[in-house]
């Protein structure tokens, strides 16, 4: 699982500018002290003073089993564009985690935890997964063959099918999808995808983020 960079628009200056334009003052000079004093005001007022976040765009590649794209297109404000089954051969590899990955749900729906199985059982089921994953692909394999429409074919793939896609999103909304998906209760491979996707933000918007992470990491 990969969350790549592909562009980004806009800098913790534009932050700035898009505040200060309020007062037409946008043209003034955006020294990083400035910078950093306004940013911290807009992020201890939220959210009345959240808009100017949405200012910087960010696009990034994501490459993922589809149970963990469907966690990231919940987020109705990205746009997304991903690769179509319809018309693409979807046979590659599955995603089959790692042993210590497989745990066992503790508790009821909305009030349980998450427990790491024992090794013996952890390796019997990635081989339940690992054979599964095998005789599906084989499936579609043999439904091409025989001449199936690839819409139709791709019915036997499992949710560890891995896909592609393109996102793209402003800073504000950009840091609520990591309030929520880098988070201990969230899926754990969701969470992952969140860590290197947030690292991608502290790398283009540092002073933003800094200042957001030392205000307790708030949703805007």
């Amino acid at each position: 699982m990969t969350v790549a960079l592909i562009s980004h628009m806009g800098d913790d200056a534009m932050v700035a500018r898009a505040a200060w334009v309020s007062t037409q003052r946008d043209e003034r000079e955006a020294t990083p002290e400035v910078v950093e004093k306004l940013i911290r005001f807009l992020l201890s007022n939220r959210p009345t003073h959240a808009s100017p976040f949405a200012h910087p765009h960010l696009t990034v590649l994501v490459e993922c089993p589809i149970f963990v794209s469907r966690e990231w297109m919940r987020h109705r404000v990205w746009q997304f564009s991903e690769v179509s089954s319809r018309y693409s051969d979807m046979s590659g590899e599955a995603y089959l985690p790692p042993i210590s990955d497989f745990r066992t749900q503790v508790g009821r729906p909305g009030d349980y935890r998450m427990q790491q199985m024992e090794p013996s059982a952890a390796d019997d089921a990635q081989e339940w997964m690992r054979g599964a994953y095998e005789q599906s692909a084989d499936s579609y394999r043999e439904l091409l063959a025989r001449g199936l429409a690839l819409e139709v074919a791709r019915n036997v793939l499992p949710l560890g099918t891995m896909t592609r896609f393109y996102g793209t999103v402003n800073l504000r909304n950009a840091m609520a999808f990591c309030v929520l998906r880098n988070h201990p209760a969230a899926l754990l491979e969701i969470r992952r995808d969140a860590e290197a996707f947030e690292a991608l933000l502290h790398t283009l918007w540092p002073v933003t983020m800094r200042v957001w992470t030392e205000e307790g990491r708030p949703n805007l």
